[in-house]
């Protein structure tokens, strides 16, 4: 083996070592979605997804072109693995790879358009005294129409970066209301 100095990209992942920390972001990959569907110079937002949207709305209105669709979330899902801020937003457009409405095409812009202003987002580890774990959990019950299924999500860091994430709906509950 050869050293060759410190590492500055590997798979188009950017990484920036100093003394002590590390940071870790897909600056020029998120450059390069923003090229492939044409948004270099769109207006940059600051949510990665339009307040109050809701996925019933979406469900309904004329199809889009799925062909088109499809990669576009593709490429923000590889995205994610540095971007935990944009997991919320990409649930429920992920949801909708087979079918999806003019509605998810416009949320997956607004995406494009948040991705625009946060291209220099990343993770940052800094090394410190002491280790701290912290874990955030939040669930919504009966939250998506129409089958009412309930959400959970979680978020774990070690000092000051997120190591690890999910999302998921949980499994229905039957409940059986008898009189004895």
């Amino acid at each position: 083996m050869k050293y060759m100095g410190l590492m500055h990209y590997f798979l188009l992942l950017e990484v920036w070592q100093g003394d002590g920390e590390i940071f870790v972001y897909w600056g020029k990959y998120a450059s390069e979605i923003l090229h492939i569907f044409h948004m270099e110079n769109c207006n940059p937002m600051d949510t990665p997804l339009a307040i109050n949207w809701r996925k019933e709305n979406a469900t309904l209105g004329e199809e889009f072109d799925a062909t088109i669709y499809r990669p576009l979330v593709g490429y923000l899902m590889y995205l994610v693995n540095t971007r935990p801020d944009m997991c919320y937003a990409l649930n429920p457009l992920s949801q909708a790879m087979v079918r999806p409405t003019m509605l998810y095409w416009k949320a997956s812009n607004h995406v494009l358009w948040y991705l625009r202003g946060t291209t220099k987002y990343g993770l940052w580890y800094r090394r410190t005294k002491g280790v701290k774990l912290q874990g955030f959990i939040d669930a919504y019950f009966a939250w998506i129409p129409p089958n009412r299924k309930s959400t959970s999500g979680a978020i774990f860091s070690v000092g000051s970066t997120c190591i690890s994430r999910y999302n998921m709906k949980q499994r229905p509950v039957v409940l059986n209301l008898a009189e004895v």
